[in-house]
């Protein structure tokens, strides 16, 4: 059997909107090197585990402290948000491809702008381009 990718919650979307920047220059490779899969001729179908502790993403992570961030309370609120828009708690594996679905038929802009609050990479306007120009029509 493959072995699953793990995610928290919000890097679901975080994934969708990823364009090489990041917290160094190790996740930045990182986060690259999972995109590279997750957009391969297989992406859609490769499994992905929710956690709620740090994930495949945040290992190279500076601000990683164990299975921890020093952003804990934040990185809670916003997985807690995306949990609760998409219908996903930890413990539980999709595909790649159902989480796009998800993300396309769950994660409207009002819900966006709620969830994201918190997020430091929200006011760069690339997560609101894409669920503009990405997510939205493959709602449709």
């Amino acid at each position: 059997m493959t072995p699953t990718i793990t995610f928290r919650a919000h890097h679901f979307l975080c994934a969708l909107c990823f364009r090489g920047k990041g917290y160094s220059p190790d996740f930045i490779v990182n986060f690259t090197n999972i995109m590279e899969k997750l957009q391969g001729a297989d992406g859609d179908d490769t499994m992905l585990t929710v956690v709620a502790d740090t994930d495949a993403i945040c290992s190279p992570c500076p601000h990683r402290r164990e299975q921890r961030c020093t952003s804990q309370e934040k990185i809670v609120r916003l997985d807690h948000a995306h949990m609760t828009v998409l219908g996903i708690k930890p413990g539980d594996t999709l595909t790649w491809g159902r989480a796009k679905q998800l993300i396309a038929e769950q994660m409207t802009l009002q819900k966006f702008h709620q969830a994201c609050a918190p997020c430091q990479w929200k006011k760069l306007g690339i997560c609101e381009e894409v669920l503009n120009n990405v997510v939205r029509p493959l709602s449709k």
